[in-house]
């Protein structure tokens, strides 16, 4: 869901602010990054720390071949 600057390599997560209005989008994706250094690098921590009753959290991790 990392963003990215022009087509074909812009995310879906890119695009929820346009379908959702006043919908606040917090994107805390990085490219290449693992569940392992996801977890281990302490980004979820930071994440469960600011979010609120009633938000919505969505991972998504991708593989390549």
């Amino acid at each position: 869901m990392t963003d990215q600057p022009q087509e074909p390599t812009t995310s879906w997560g890119q695009m929820l602010p346009t379908f959702q209005r006043g919908v606040a989008v917090a994107n805390h994706a990085e490219s290449g990054e693992t569940l392992k250094s996801f977890i281990t690098g302490l980004r979820l921590d930071k994440i469960l720390s600011q979010i609120k009753r009633g938000d919505y959290l969505f991972i998504q991790f991708g593989t390549t071949t």
